[in-house]
């Protein structure tokens, strides 16, 4: 199995005052684009890309999930939600970075919002910014996979934690080995964390009861594992057991 690149969540904090040598473990980053990034987005894109300097590293999406507007009643805002996405994929090529990962709503989306999304598409192609969308928490396996089917262009980020809460709550409604199979191909990218099912901790890869050695053996295609963990000390707990496994396979 090819071992793929493997980097660390940069957190608001971490943001405001990153150095690169400071993370000399990791090969690759991803920038949360929250709140507060985006209201002091200048001062981060002149911190963030200079020191990155050509790295590889991967924008999340501050959006939440994209056009869940609609399920809370305020389905006119969805042209706001659209301008927003518009300008993670600017901030993200102005940076340097070559993907935007992001959260869909938990539901099928119809066919007016399919067509949304498909300028969105457009407008990141234009850019030179893939698209990769995240599992939810406690969410379906249909939802994501119709999504994929919906959108052959858009490639999978499979966050450990949060499928674990779906798995473990019976939301997944089919056997992991199967989902697996099914995003196999589409799954470029993944988000190294780990949970008892109850509640999203991001706990380190080893303290918890998903089956990532599984999911490892599994998606052959991947070529950046994140550590998304609530601490650096986490996070380097998590690569440690993904070089253990890389090494011992």
């Amino acid at each position: 199995i090819t071992r793929p690149l493997i980097g660390y969540s940069l957190n608001d904090q971490e943001l405001r005052h990153f150095k690169l040598e400071d993370y000399p473990e990791f090969e690759t980053f991803e920038i949360r684009n929250s709140s507060e990034a985006r209201q002091n987005i200048k001062k981060i894109l002149d911190r963030i890309k200079k020191p990155l300097g050509g790295i590889p590293a991967s924008l999340h999406s501050g959006l939440g999930l994209i056009f869940s507007c609609e399920r809370h009643g305020c389905p006119e805002f969805k042209e706001a939600e659209m301008a927003i996405f518009r300008a993670d994929i600017i901030a993200a090529k102005i940076i340097g970075v070559d993907r935007i990962n992001f959260h869909i709503d938990k539901r099928v989306y119809d066919k007016e919002e399919k067509e949304l999304f498909r300028k969105l598409i457009d407008f990141s192609n234009e850019k030179g910014i893939k698209l990769i969308v995240e599992s939810n928490t406690f969410s379906r396996g249909e939802y994501i996979l119709d999504f994929l089917e919906t959108f052959p262009e858009v490639n999978y980020c499979l966050d450990f934690g949060h499928l674990n809460t779906s798995l473990q709550n019976n939301f997944l409604e089919m056997p992991l080995e199967e989902f697996l199979d099914r995003i196999a191909k589409r799954t470029i990218h993944i988000h190294a964390h780990n949970n008892f099912g109850k509640d999203d901790e991001h706990a380190p890869l080893d303290k918890g009861n998903f089956p990532y050695k599984l999911a490892l053996e599994k998606l052959t295609n991947v070529e950046r594992i994140i550590c998304e963990n609530r601490t650096k000390e986490d996070a380097l707990k998590t690569k440690e057991v993904l070089e253990e496994f890389y090494h011992n396979n």
